[in-house]
């Protein structure tokens, strides 16, 4: 996926000085924050993969004061940064509004989620392969705000690279990989990768587990399940990404006709670091197998 179209798009002030754009997925923040601080963001999907397209993908705005109204609205075009009201306007041609939203009772933030197939008008129609720009004004005092923007690529999932294996083997103790099915976990914290790596361990006492540093990555654990043999073994094939939705694919090898294997109970598994991106959630788990070829 290719954002060279936003060459020419301003960069965003923050605390007064230049920030470069933040990718994420299929999203990019653009242009100047109000007087609020008010920021734009998206969660979920932007592909037209995931349930039909409809309302898989949420905006966000926040910090939004209780109680305050406000509305999401996009446009097919963009501009430099343009006063209006306490914010700056980075919208251009035509422009639709969504529904009036509202903090939920006790948050700072509002949110909505975008309904693909029921479009504001024929012109605001979201289809496969476009491009939408998005903005959100809200009240502010006895007069109003904005925040940054938010382009948005509506295509199918793309993949994520910058991977790696952080582990791997034919023995874990964790519960998922001591049932027949195995299991699939993200972990996006240092305290639950603790724990994962302490249920996983099969040695006492247990190592520490290795480094990854959270700010940056999170990892993706994988087990096949118990096996009754030596032989299998499971890695990760692929790695999706649209805006916040990861889809993983694996594949399974199995011993093949005539390869010597051991009559031992195994649990294969993968542990495998991905670059993290807001609000990230595991969305498809995709199995495939193949059979080794053996003399």
């Amino acid at each position: 996926m290719s954002f060279k179209s936003l060459a020419l798009l301003p960069l965003f002030f923050v605390h007064g000085s230049l920030a470069p754009v933040h990718a994420q997925g299929g999203v990019q923040n653009f242009c100047i924050l109000g007087a609020n601080g008010a920021r734009i963001s998206a969660s979920g999907s932007a592909s037209f993969s995931a349930n039909g397209g409809s309302g898989d993908l949420v905006l966000h705005a926040a910090p939004i004061a209780p109680g305050t109204p406000g509305l999401f609205f996009f446009g097919d075009a963009v501009h430099q940064p343009l006063p209006f009201g306490q914010g700056y306007s980075c919208l251009g041609g035509t422009l639709h509004r969504l529904a009036v939203v509202f903090p939920a009772a006790g948050q700072s933030a509002s949110s909505f989620a975008l309904d693909y197939l029921d479009p504001a008008s024929a012109a605001a129609q979201i289809a496969p392969g476009s491009t939408w720009y998005f903005q959100f004004w809200f009240r502010s005092g006895g007069g109003f705000d904005l925040s940054d923007a938010l382009k948005v690529q509506f295509l199918p999932p793309f993949p994520l690279v910058g991977a790696s294996t952080v582990a791997e083997g034919a023995h874990s103790a964790h519960p998922l990989a001591t049932q027949p099915t195995g299991g699939i976990v993200l972990v996006e914290n240092a305290t639950d990768w603790a724990g994962l790596w302490a249920q996983h361990a099969t040695s006492l006492p247990a190592s520490p587990p290795p480094f990854v540093d959270f700010t940056v990555d999170a990892v993706v654990a994988v087990f096949a399940g118990w096996r009754s043999s030596s032989g299998y073994e499971i890695s990760v094939q692929s790695l999706n990404l649209s805006v916040a939705a990861l889809d993983v694919g694996t594949l399974e090898t199995t011993p093949g006709a005539g390869c010597g294997v051991l009559t031992v109970l195994t649990q294969p598994f993968q542990f495998v670091r991905v670059p993290r991106v807001p609000a990230l959630f595991l969305r498809d788990w995709r199995r495939g197998s193949m059979a080794q070829q053996c003399p």
